[in-house]
């Protein structure tokens, strides 16, 4: 398929205490999640569509260090299994 390029916008609501994502990438996809950030801990979370099915995604960071980070991605139906 070759490179691709995103532009992501990240925003703080001062209201709701969460963050907002919205990525637009060059192949027409846009991505929304809502973040809460917990000490050294990212956890964003998702719906999109996959085919006909709705899809839940979240999507954990944890900063081990300022040049390191782990992460996992879990997606689910139902958003519990």
């Amino acid at each position: 398929m070759g490179p691709s390029h995103e532009m992501a916008v990240r925003d703080y609501n001062s209201d709701d205490k969460g963050y907002t994502y919205d990525g637009f990438t060059d192949m027409g996809e846009h991505d929304v999640s809502k973040g809460t950030l917990e000490g050294d801990t990212w956890t964003w979370t998702s719906e999109s569509k996959m085919g006909s099915q709705m899809m839940k995604g979240k999507f954990t960071i944890k900063e081990v260090s300022p040049l390191e980070y782990t992460f996992k991605y879990q997606m689910s139906t139902d958003g519990s299994t």
